[in-house]
């Protein structure tokens, strides 16, 4: 029941505006989930490489309209900290064992 109400990891990142200084505007991405299978190694590795993607697009300066633009790694490493950390619960929570039925006697 978890995974179905919980199918996805929320990405944030405060990017600062290239336009004002002092202005930082927070973007956030949902990485959904529900098609890993997360108990498994590739399962997580799969996860990470989308997290590690969104983390990249969230970063991005959203005024740099280059054909590369530019990526702030500050921003990519402490949002995937943060995200990581969301995984792991996730993880966590999936690799529980499910009681189905017991009984008291």
């Amino acid at each position: 029941m978890f995974r179905t109400i919980m199918t996805s990891i929320a990405l944030l990142a405060s990017v600062p505006a290239s336009a004002t200084p002092n202005e930082a505007i927070t973007q956030t991405r949902h990485v959904g989930y529900s098609d890993i299978n997360l108990s498994t190694a590739a399962g997580r590795a799969k996860l990470d490489r989308r997290l590690r993607l969104a983390a990249h697009q969230v970063c991005q300066d959203p005024y740099d309209r280059e054909l590369l633009p530019y990526t702030d790694p500050d921003c990519v490493k402490k949002t995937l900290q943060s995200a990581r950390v969301q995984m792991a619960s996730v993880v966590d929570h999936v690799n529980q064992p499910t009681q189905i039925a017991s009984a008291d006697r």
